[in-house]
Order: structure tokens, then C-alpha cells, then sequence
């Protein structure tokens, strides 16, 4: 007997190991199955009932009056003419544009030979031109070159007593003078150089004429006078010859 429940044990225990993990499964569906699916508490049941009730909104429309939008002929004949005026303005300021674009380019092709000669010839601008001028040349009145011959001293005099001296000059040339600039030279009765005097003086002397003039006598406090002019009779050794030098003058 013992030997025959040697044999059956290990086919119970088979069956068993099988039937077991099937009941447990269907134990486990029907619990889950019978749970409920939300367990709510008296206090969240009384909270829930104090809460107001939720309502979705609705979309909110934008409201509009069509006659607001509404615009007139008037209004819509001004828009296009400001916007046809700056359609204008700005063609304008294109055409502009292009004439500023065509003087810089024709400034650039007129500067550009213009700086390669300056570059090759540094010198050129310190040259003086040898081309003749083609303005008329302007009349001078005063004689390029004066001579001695052109004006000449005629007479002097100066009195021991007088301050000034009387001198006469001739107008050797065919125009009339206006002016003249000369040097009055001083010397001793031996020829010796006392002194000299630088004069300009505006006078009036037709073609071979003579005028006079007045300049300081030389040495007039120390009583000298011109030798041929009225001497001092205490200090006759006071008396001077002079020599007239012609610097330049002036014509009309």
C-alpha cells in the first residue's frame, strides 16, 4: 500500500501545482473587479456640494459696426492722391539721385588726367607761363625804365634864412608827368658827400616844361645854404652843392 501512495503522490502534487495558480487568478480578477472605482469621503462629498458649479465660457466675439469701417469717396480720393503725390516724390528723388550719380562720374573722368599731370610735373604750378597772354595788357603810368635824361633838374635855391628849398625840374619826355620820385645828393665846395634825401612828390609837368617844387633845405638850422643862393654873411663857409638822381615818375 505504501508502495501504490508512492506512485499517486507525484501526480497529485502535478495536478495541484496546476490547479492552484488558476484559482488564485480568478480570486485576484474578482477582487479587482468588485473594487469600487472611487471611494469618497463624507468631507470631500460636502466640500464637492459647497463648490459652484463650473461652467465653460463662451468664445467672445469682437462686436463691430459696419459703418464705422465704412469709408467715404472723399476720404478714399484723398488717400489716393497722397499716395499718387509720393509716388511722385519719390521718382523725383530717383531722377536726382541718377543726375548726382552722372556729375560724379563725369567730375571723376575730368580730375583723374588732371592729377596724373600734376603727379608727373610737381613743377609745372612754380613755372611762369611763356605763353602770351591774351587779356589786354594794362597801361602802365609809371615808366619801366627811367633815365636821367628823362626829367631833369632845371634850378635850385635855398637862402641861409629859409627853411625849405626851391627846385625846378623839366619834363624831358613827349607825355605829361605826374609824379616823380628822385634822391637830392648833398656835397661840401670840396665835392665831399654830406648827405642825401629820398622824395616823392605828385606834380604836374607838360612835355618840355619846368615846374617847381619845394623840399627841405639841407642842413637849414646850422644856417647852410646853397652856394648859389644868398649865404651867411658870419659863416659863409656854410654853403652846399647838390646832384639830383631820377629814381622813376609817373605819365598820364
Amino acid at each position: 500500500m505504501n508502495e501504490e501512495y508512492n506512485e499517486k503522490t507525484p501526480g497529485l502534487l502535478k495536478f495541484l501545482l496546476a490547479v492552484i495558480p488558476l484559482a488564485l487568478i480568478v480570486v485576484l480578477v474578482w477582487a479587482i473587479a468588485s473594487i469600487p472605482t472611487c471611494h469618497k469621503t463624507d468631507d470631500e462629498k460636502a466640500a464637492e456640494a459647497l463648490m459652484p458649479e463650473y461652467i465653460e465660457p463662451e468664445p467672445v466675439v469682437a462686436a463691430y459696426d459696419e459703418d464705422q469701417l465704412a469709408v467715404s469717396d472723399a476720404e478714399w480720393q484723398n488717400l489716393k492722391d497722397e499716395v499718387r503725390g509720393l509716388h511722385e516724390e519719390i521718382q523725383q528723388l530717383q531722377g536726382e539721385i541718377n543726375q548726382l550719380r552722372g556729375e560724379l562720374k563725369q567730375y571723376k573722368s575730368a580730375s583723374a588726367p588732371t592729377s596724373n599731370r600734376s603727379a608727373s610735373r610737381p613743377t609745372t604750378a612754380t613755372q611762369p607761363s611763356t605763353q602770351p597772354s591774351t587779356q589786354p595788357a594794362m597801361q602802365s603810368s609809371i615808366a619801366p625804365i627811367a633815365t636821367a635824361n628823362d626829367v631833369t633838374l632845371a634850378n635850385y635855391s635855398h637862402d641861409w634864412v629859409q627853411p625849405n628849398a626851391t627846385v625846378a625840374f623839366k619834363n624831358n619826355l613827349a607825355q605829361t608827368i605826374t609824379s616823380i620820385s628822385g634822391r637830392m645828393i648833398y656835397y661840401d665846395m670840396s665835392g665831399n658827400m654830406l648827405d642825401y634825401q629820398d622824395f616823392t612828390k605828385s606834380v604836374t609837368i607838360e612835355p618840355g616844361m619846368v615846374k617847381s617844387i619845394t623840399l627841405q633845405g639841407y642842413g637849414y638850422r646850422e644856417n647852410y645854404a646853397y652856394y648859389k643862393s644868398e649865404v651867411s654873411h658870419t659863416k659863409p663857409d656854410r654853403k652846399y652843392k647838390v646832384r639830383f638822381e631820377l629814381k622813376s615818375y609817373k605819365t598820364k
